[in-house]
């Protein structure tokens, strides 16, 4: 995770002293991952401006990873798929560290922002609710003394440019970036009997890194002098998985930030024939966030 911060601040400060390189004149900022472009106060005599937007994401985690673990059943050593999923009511509680913040630097011209989710939940009760491998199938949708502990670190950047005005009305920008993603998933179960040829208990537990191209916009629609819509949306990938993200909500501005409320999305698909740790992954919930103009 200290790894993945550093990267993506070492990132940011570059793409900063391109803009500051860049000639511009003044006025409003753009949106981040999290806030779309909002209305602001007077910008520094550069135009430059730098937001600084803390937030709370509570999604619910649906995800099917792929184990090369002998108890999967027992005796194998090839890929087998666990589908598991946690929601925020059981991992909230139990959270051992989170970090969710986006750090955006930009002019009438450009944009660069970078946005950082670290989660590491305890234990916590999870539906295991897909099994299969080279012996057997096996679905149930009843959650059967399952847990699962999930560690995660998201961060993306871009580096994008200004499509339509900073007006308070309406606004827009379009980016290029990278998204680069470290699980470690563990989960297991304990069922009733055994189902097929898989055991009645069992546990699988592995870890692996991502990392993907996307392209992006980020747009807002204005309600009036204070409130408007954000709305994002980017899309990506690489040889083994797709992945992509998009969010909107409802914001209210003021001179010195914006309070913002939207739900958020994030996906990895498999391509056909991934054998990654990662067959697919879905986050998708909530989010809170608070933006303060710097």
């Amino acid at each position: 995770m200290i790894r993945s911060a550093s990267i993506l601040v070492s990132l940011v400060a570059a793409v900063a002293a391109w803009i500051i390189a860049t000639p511009a004149s003044a006025q409003e900022a753009s949106p981040s991952p999290s806030e779309a472009p909002s209305p602001s106060p007077a910008s520094s005599p550069a135009g430059i401006q730098l937001r600084l937007t803390p937030y709370l994401w509570a999604p619910t985690i649906n995800g099917s990873f792929n184990f090369h673990h002998p108890s999967l059943p027992p005796g194998s050593t090839a890929i087998t798929s666990v589908g598991v999923q946690v929601g925020p009511n059981s991992y909230l509680s139990k959270l051992n560290s989170a970090i969710e913040l986006t750090v955006e630097l930009n002019d009438p011209h450009s944009v660069a922002f970078g946005d950082l989710i670290y989660l590491n939940a305890a234990n916590t009760t999870a539906t295991v609710f897909d099994l299969r491998g080279p012996l057997g199938h096996v679905s149930f949708p009843l959650n059967v003394s399952t847990s699962a502990r999930i560690t995660t670190t998201l961060a993306t950047i871009g580096l994008g440019g200004v499509v339509l005005g900073t007006g308070r009305n309406a606004a827009a920008n379009v980016f290029a970036g990278l998204r680069y993603i470290d699980v470690n998933a563990n989960a297991s179960w304990n069922l009733a009997g055994p189902l097929g040829n898989f055991s009645r208990t069992g546990n699988a537990s592995e870890s692996s890194n991502n990392l993907a191209g996307i392209i992006g916009s980020r747009a807002r629609i204005g309600l009036g002098t204070s409130w408007y819509v954000p709305l994002y949306a980017d899309y990506g990938g690489n040889g083994d998985l797709t992945t992509y993200q998009w969010a909107a909500g409802i914001a209210h501005s003021y001179h010195s930030g914006a309070q913002i409320l939207l739900w958020r999305q994030l996906a990895y698909i498999g391509n056909p024939g991934n054998t990654s740790f990662i067959s697919t992954l879905h986050m998708g919930g909530p989010a809170f966030a608070w933006s303060f103009y710097l």
